[in-house]
């Protein structure tokens, strides 16, 4: 019988445990990224204006461009919330809006409108 209750016990454990990491993969699995910058993911929210991207291959390596839109005013601030985005991807935050990973850079600059807030973002090669 002891060993029914410990077996039912682990068995539980691992029933909770599986359950948290599916929540963990589907949360994962829905997070929207910009097509032209597709390891950026976009903001909860942000709608991405893909009339504005753009893509240029040079000898010196990628230029990318990419904004994205917020409706609404927003208790985080887009900029904030990239500083705690992108550095489990690799970018290290140089100063404010400003990211390196490998040898390009990704520059993310908000701008408030009546409308809401445009987010721009840009990525180059650095600048050696």
């Amino acid at each position: 019988m002891k060993m029914f209750l410990y077996l039912l016990q682990l068995l539980s454990v691992v029933v909770i445990l599986g359950g948290n990491a599916l929540a963990a993969d589907k949360k994962a699995e829905n997070q929207a990224y910009f097509s032209v910058l597709t390891d950026i993911p976009l903001m909860p929210d942000m709608k991405e204006m893909t009339d504005q991207g753009f893509v240029f291959d040079k000898a010196e390596g990628r230029v990318v461009g990419a904004v994205g839109f917020l409706s609404a005013p927003h208790a985080l601030d887009p900029l904030k919330f990239y500083e705690t985005a992108l550095p489990p991807l690799g970018w290290k935050p140089l100063k404010t809006g400003v990211f390196r990973r490998n040898n390009e850079q990704l520059v993310v600059r908000a701008e408030k409108l009546t409308q809401g807030v445009v987010v721009k973002f840009q990525l180059s090669p650095m600048s050696r």
